[in-house]
């Protein structure tokens, strides 16, 4: 049974991070946390939006930043959006897309307890290498 992301996450402040997605209760390991609608951009357009502010909250699917570069991107409309990047992870996201459009499922890959970071890897973290709070 899933939770709603009103329920189990909320966003808080961090002096050097800025703003990061906080448990509010437990979470178990490989609870979808978050089914959020994303909007899918092509390369163009991630390449017109790379010196905006908006850049930094563009996902890559790890298989399309193999594949291709520059490459294609998404906008999540959800908490995962505000999740901060580390090299040991707690959530993932999966991307799905059906008759509605894409998705992004952010999973639990262990134990969230509540008050804990929600943290995912970044795939284009080089591309990010400027942004000096991406680094740990």
């Amino acid at each position: 049974m899933m939770t709603s992301a009103s329920q189990c996450l909320k966003i808080s402040q961090h002096s050097s991070k800025g703003r990061m997605v906080i448990a509010t209760q437990p979470i178990q390991s490989g609870a979808i946390v978050e089914i959020a609608p994303v909007i899918a951009i092509s390369a163009k357009t991630r390449e017109l939006v790379r010196p905006t502010e908006l850049f930094q909250y563009c996902f890559v699917r790890p298989d399309d930043y193999k594949r291709e570069r520059p490459a294609s991107g998404y906008l999540v409309l959800g908490f995962a959006t505000l999740c901060n990047h580390s090299n040991q992870p707690n959530a993932v996201v999966e991307w799905l897309h059906d008759e509605h459009g894409y998705w992004a499922h952010l999973i639990a890959l262990e134990q969230i307890n509540s008050g804990k970071e929600i943290v995912l890897r970044y795939t284009d973290l080089e591309e990010y290498q400027s942004y000096s709070r991406f680094q740990e």
